[in-house]
């Protein structure tokens, strides 16, 4: 009868420690899916955030007066040279209406001069509007070739509507 006891006992408490590590285990298993649910809440939350600025990335050449200066791909532009031209203003589709945006240009080849910026005007896509006047906050590359007058002619740098704000060096390709 006392072994029995013992036995009946013992048995009890394997149950209960087969309880307890089940509990366990549904208790780790319930964190791992909330921390899955919690990856992939931060996964959409980050789409929504990239969806958003997509048209930012979207050249608007379809509103450009000289679009058939130019050659989009995805998000690299190129201006082939023209006998009638020598530059034109290329602009996103959405305009940047609110809170901060960061913009990297890179430079795959440069001819002589280039301006990356921003601009509240859309009229100034195209070739009618030279660099050097455009109403934007920009940054100005440099003149590309080398005689004394090219480093007098334009400072490399941020401008703000013509103003240098701060000289920086000039750009080459592939900056």
């Amino acid at each position: 009868e006392e072994a029995a006891k013992q036995a009946q006992e013992e048995a009890q408490r394997r149950a209960e420690e087969e309880r307890l590590l089940e509990e366990e285990r549904k208790r780790e298993m319930v964190k791992e899916q909330k921390r899955a649910a919690k990856l992939r809440r931060e996964q959409l939350y980050r789409e929504m955030e990239a969806a958003q600025y997509r048209e930012l990335c979207v050249w608007n050449t379809v509103n450009n007066p000289d679009r058939r200066l130019l050659q989009v791909e995805g998000s690299t532009v190129s201006f082939p040279s023209d006998a009638n031209a020598n530059y034109c203003n290329v602009l996103t589709c959405e305009a940047l209406e609110e809170g901060i945006i960061y913009y990297e240009f890179i430079m795959h080849q440069l001819g002589d001069e280039q301006w990356c910026g921003v601009t509240l005007d859309p009229a100034q896509g195209g070739m009618r509007i030279s660099g050097w006047n455009l109403r934007a906050w920009t940054y100005y590359c440099g003149r590309r070739w080398e005689h004394p007058q090219a480093f007098h002619e334009g400072i490399p740098g941020l401008h703000d509507h013509k103003k240098v704000l701060k000289q920086f060096a000039r750009v080459s390709s592939g900056d």
